[in-house]
């Protein structure tokens, strides 16, 4: 499917975008840490993925088009700077499942390495978003849904590193609080955009289709 944009401006396109940048997370990954694992794990994210999409509507695969706020370099960067995050939480997320079912230390350190890496990155993205907002809006923050979401994310995701650094959390309170930041992502990336149809909410960063 070629929209000829970088694919955001409907749900299903960002479904196609995850997929990619999980898949790009990983073999950086696999690279870095030397294991194989991200690539598992990123298997079978990309593989729910697609069970999940396959099953939209045509209607629902179709290009969406670019507004004229959409149109800018700013937007694109933070866009794609935002899923290559989400994709390092996903599989971090992924190895604190493993360790949940199978205790073994190189999953919570695994889990560790992957937030540490997307952290950073989700910081840049939330930076680069209000550069595209002022650009956009003339305003750098405006405590929209989303960005309130993604605030919420970011804190939740500090915490945890604050807690592995200066603490030294391992095993299963990592692991939990590791997921319980993902299912912030979730719910930032699709959670608000679901809700919004059943109570009426304002935002900017609302997906079509």
């Amino acid at each position: 499917m070629n929209v000829g944009h970088v694919p955001y401006v409907k749900l299903y396109e960002t479904f196609m975008f995850m997929g990619w940048a999980i898949a790009v997370v990983a073999v950086f990954s696999d690279h870095l840490i030397k294991t194989r694992v991200p690539s598992t794990i990123a298997s079978v994210l990309t593989g729910l993925t697609l069970v999940y999409i396959i099953q939209w509507p045509e209607t629902a695969r179709e290009g969406g088009r670019l507004v004229a706020a959409l149109q800018s370099p700013w937007l694109d960067a933070h866009i794609a700077t935002a899923f290559l995050s989400y994709a390092g939480f996903a599989i971090s997320a992924g190895a604190s499942v493993f360790y949940l079912f199978s205790p073994n230390p190189k999953y919570d350190d695994l889990a560790y390495r992957l937030v540490a890496f997307a952290f950073p990155l989700l910081a840049l993205g939330i930076i680069l978003g209000a550069v595209w907002a002022n650009d956009a809006w003339g305003r750098y923050w405006g405590w929209d849904p989303k960005e309130t979401a993604a605030l919420v994310t970011w804190l939740v995701y500090a915490a945890y590193l604050h807690v592995k650094m200066v603490f030294g959390w391992k095993g299963r309170k990592a692991a939990w609080l590791n997921i319980l930041g993902f299912v912030c992502v979730l719910f930032t990336w699709i959670g608000l955009n679901i809700l919004s149809k059943f109570i009426e909410t304002t935002s900017l960063h609302s997906y079509t289709g």
